[in-house]
Formats: structure tokens, C-alpha cells, sequence
């Protein structure tokens, strides 16, 4: 799906959601991880994500994802 779809079917789901939903194609991981990495790199942004991913008996890890 071109991210430029993407962008377009999210706006028009505040104009007519049921419609949307219709017409949205199922979208995985991989293009929203896409989208907002250009998003980030477009805008010059880093994304900082603190969650429970385990590592080497560690909790908290904080996962940094740079984009440019």
C-alpha cells in the first residue's frame, strides 16, 4: 500500500467512518513501521519508547529508534 493511500484513508475516516472502514485494506506492521519512520526522518524527530522488553534479566529497557 502507498503510504500516500495510507495518509489519504486515515484522513477520510473522520469524514465518513463507516465508509472507511470499508474501504481500508488491511495493513500490517511493517507499513506503519515504514510510515512513521519517514514521518520522523521528514520532521528530523527521534521516537523514544520505555516498555517492558526483556533483556539479560533487565525489566525496563529503553528502546531508542533514530530515524535519521
Amino acid at each position: 500500500m502507498d503510504k500516500y493511500v495510507l495518509i489519504d484513508n486515515m484522513r477520510n475516516c473522520f469524514k465518513n467512518p463507516k465508509q472507511t472502514l470499508k474501504e481500508i485494506e488491511r495493513i500490517d506492521i511493517a507499513d506503519v513501521r515504514k510510515l512513521a519512520q519517514k514521518i520522523l526522518i521528514y520532521k528530523k524527530l527521534n521516537l523514544i519508547i520505555i516498555g517492558s522488553y526483556k533483556k539479560e534479566d533487565k525489566e525496563n529497557i529503553l528502546k531508542i529508534i533514530q530515524a535519521y
